[in-house]
């Protein structure tokens, strides 16, 4: 029997080349981006500056869930992305962006999709029109031309609005076959279009409608705004449904703003000369219940 010796394994030559010629940047820690998609033309909520800067109240509160993700160690950092209407769901969706921070009304149909975070505004639809061109009547909404955001909530509610607000008027026709509805791409172009007598009435959220009836007026335009809300709406940041660490972080983001008033800070500062209606008071009160029992 031959002795037993040591045996030595040897390494192929072109496998340590391999190795050695590898770009050693393949094993560094990926940066990791959180993605906030928000709107140009949303505002008080989501909008931009004259130097293109995002600002608003969800941009501000995404902000404050940013900070507390990166500093989780969830992201790295953050990037804002531009969304539309009609484009956010499916950029949120395909993972273009994280997080969803605008004027984003929660219903049941995006529960099931999509994962909404506390409820972070309560608001509401109404109506915005020409004065020069007389109020609008009950009997008027079929022959008039509404407008009516593309890709949001507002054109499903508008039939059932006018018949139930304008009592008898279902009974002349179907409104849904008679009403004259005018899709339109961004908020901006519906108040151009109402301005330049292309639609008569503009039906939207009204706190985005009075940030636009100020600025028509800055540059003297007449519009006015109904003084009711024809719906109740709340407003929350979206996430994909599989996020559930970013949605944990948000939640406990906006409780801690509910609970420690910053939240009324930035309602404040993009709410200017409003004064805060008694569902938002309610709402910030019952989040600040979620952050566990305090001494009163």
């Amino acid at each position: 029997m031959f002795p037993q010796r040591n045996r030595i394994f040897f390494v192929p030559v072109a496998i340590v080349l391999m190795i050695l010629s590898c770009d050693v940047t393949a094993f560094a820690k990926t940066d990791s981006i959180l993605t906030i998609g928000y709107r140009e033309d949303a505002p008080p909520f989501s909008y931009e500056t004259e130097e293109g800067n995002p600002t608003g109240y969800s941009i501000d509160i995404c902000k404050e869930i940013s900070k507390e993700a990166i500093n989780n160690g969830l992201f790295d950092r953050s990037a804002f992305i531009r969304v539309s209407a009609d484009s956010r769901f499916k950029d949120l969706h395909e993972g273009k962006i994280d997080l969803l921070c605008e004027a984003t009304t929660v219903t049941i149909k995006r529960i099931q999709d999509f994962r909404p975070s506390f409820f972070t505004f309560i608001s509401g639809a109404s109506f915005m029109y020409n004065p020069d061109n007389g109020n609008i009547r009950c009997e008027e909404f079929l022959s008039k031309k509404i407008g009516v955001l593309r890709g949001t909530t507002t054109k499903n509610e508008i039939v059932d609005i006018i018949k139930s607000q304008c009592e008898g008027l279902q009974k002349k026709r179907e409104v849904s076959e008679a009403i004259h509805l005018e899709q339109l791409a961004s908020h901006q172009d519906s108040i151009n279009a109402l301005v330049n007598d292309k639609i008569d009435i503009y039906y939207a959220d009204r706190d985005i409608l009075l940030y636009y009836r100020t600025k028509a007026r800055s540059q003297n335009f007449n519009l006015s705004v109904s003084r009711r809300y024809f719906t109740n709406e709340p407003y929350a940041v979206f996430m994909r449904l599989d996020d559930n660490d970013l949605h944990f972080i948000a939640n406990k983001t906006i409780v801690a703003l509910c609970r420690n008033g910053e939240i009324n800070n930035i309602f404040r500062r993009h709410f200017t000369g409003y004064l805060m209606s008694q569902p938002l008071k309610n709402l910030y009160q019952l989040l600040k219940l979620l952050d566990g029992p305090k001494p009163l």
